[in-house]
């Protein structure tokens, strides 16, 4: 069986972010899932792994609400080199959506779109259904207030965590060397880094050390490279909070390493 979850209408008030933290430079927010799993605005859904698709989409159907006025949209929420979160949500034909908003779904994906009434969110890997665990999409959202990437120190990766606002990871990673390689900025605070070296793909990871990625949401990119080029890119009264992906070391692996 793999899992899709239905996330009802929902405001910023029924978030509550008090017992996740930053310890020892990593996220801890299992405390925090636990509380949410009983919150009466999100549905776990079963589908079987043998389905061909009629249950699926039997489901999607009922999870938005779907019906004969209305229209269903499918953006995308997390685009992994090796799967893709993404979320279903239902229009109306005359373009009168249910005022009902989704806080959720609007913070968390990637394309920019006010979502209003139910959602789905399901996982696809390889073409197929894949198992979307809650705490995944959940981190979507913790992602907005804390970011989780990786230092390659030695030749391995150490969890990395810190606030996902601009001014601050300024402030953290300041003095430090920076090269931008399309939406990736990379980090480095070894004086004898090759950082200057580093390609887009195919890096020997035995020639680098103490580097840490940041990657620019999909639409954020652009905002970031607007404000950048008029010298904003300090503007601390914009909105510049959850600008970076949540990254993991398969997705910086296979990125830049011939590994």
């Amino acid at each position: 069986m793999v899992k899709i979850w239905i996330v009802k209408p929902n405001i910023p008030e029924n978030w509550s972010f008090d017992s996740v933290e930053i310890i020892a430079g990593k996220r801890e927010c299992s405390d925090w899932v636990k509380s949410i799993k009983s919150s009466t605005w999100i549905k776990c859904v079963e589908i079987s792994d043998s389905d061909d698709g009629c249950d699926f989409l039997n489901q999607l159907s009922i999870g938005i609400q779907a019906t004969t006025e209305s229209f269903a949209n499918t953006i995308k929420v997390y685009t992994h080199p090796h799967y893709t979160i993404e979320c279903t949500y239902r229009s109306d034909l005359n373009f009168q959506n249910s005022k009902d908003f989704n806080y959720f779904g609007t913070v968390i994906n990637v394309e920019s779109i006010n979502i209003f009434g139910p959602a789905v969110f399901f996982k696809s890997e390889n073409k197929k259904l894949g198992n979307l665990e809650l705490d995944e999409l959940l981190m979507q959202l913790i992602n907005f207030y804390f970011l989780k990437t990786y230092k390659l120190k030695n030749g391995n990766f150490e969890e990395l965590s810190m606030t996902n606002y601009e001014p601050e990871i300024g402030r953290i990673l300041n003095g430090y060397k920076v090269k931008k390689i399309n939406d990736w900025i990379i980090f480095s605070d070894d004086p004898n880094s090759n950082l200057a070296n580093l390609k887009n793909s195919n890096n020997n990871i035995n020639e680098f050390n103490n580097l840490i990625w940041l990657k620019l949401k999909q639409h954020i990119g652009d905002i970031y490279q607007a404000l950048e080029s008029m010298n904003l890119e300090n503007n601390k009264d914009g909105d510049m909070r959850g600008l970076y992906m949540d990254l993991d070391i398969e997705y910086i692996k296979t990125t830049f390493f011939n590994i």
